[in-house]
């Protein structure tokens, strides 16, 4: 699964952050000054519920701009040794 965050726009150029369950993706340090960043990462179960936030700040700014969406994780079993 690919995740990106863009910022259109803003002087100075906004520093873009990507969370995850309150976890930073680590950029370089979790940030990254850019038009676009993107994550990849491969969904699981646990990520069910978890929330994804994407935000933008720049030195003029006094808090961040933010959107934030909730994860929902939808898995097909592949296999089971489950015995009926």
């Amino acid at each position: 699964m690919n995740i990106s965050c863009e910022g259109e726009g803003g002087q100075p150029r906004p520093t873009l952050a990507l969370t995850l369950g309150g976890e930073s993706l680590t950029f370089h340090q979790g940030e990254e000054i850019s038009e676009v960043i993107t994550y990849a990462f491969e969904a699981k179960p646990a990520h069910q519920g978890a929330l994804l936030t994407c935000s933008a700040i720049n030195r003029v700014m006094e808090a961040p701009v933010a959107a934030t969406l909730q994860l929902e994780v939808l898995c097909k079993l592949i296999a089971s040794n489950k015995k009926s």
